[in-house]
């Protein structure tokens, strides 16, 4: 109601209201997530450089297209939780990092943690975390 109504106005308006719409159901609601995103970051929020590269992940997943940046892990039919399917290759690790995306390693050991049913110990990988929080 507030996005029809023109009631959002600052980058962490927008920001927050990706959040909102990336935990959708549908598939418009995690383009509409990603959208929200890229408006967020037009209005100069650049903690918005994340969830813009999730939404975009949670989309592609939800119309069974393979992500892009392995910002997602899911589990499918009881089997280990995975980030697959994952293009590895499209997104060169520079502009993951700009989008503050972990890197490889730090997402197999957060993948590890996950299939262990554990959080992720991110302490000792500070100085490999982009967009330091």
């Amino acid at each position: 109601a507030l996005l029809d109504a023109g009631q959002l106005k600052s980058g962490l308006d927008f920001r927050e209201a990706s959040f909102i719409f990336q935990h959708g159901s549908q598939p418009d609601d995690f383009l509409l997530a990603h959208i929200l995103a890229m408006a967020a970051l037009a209005r100069g929020d650049q903690e918005s450089r994340w969830i813009a590269a999730a939404t975009l992940d949670r989309y592609l997943h939800s119309v069974s297209q393979k992500q892009v940046f392995g910002t997602q892990y899911r589990s499918v039919a009881n089997e280990p939780m995975t980030q697959d399917p994952f293009n590895r290759t499209l997104v060169p690790a520079p502009l993951r990092e700009t989008l503050c995306v972990p890197n490889d390693r730090v997402q197999q050991i957060m993948l590890d943690a996950i299939r262990q049913m554990r959080q992720p110990d991110l302490s000792t990988l500070q100085s490999e975390m982009p967009c330091k929080q």
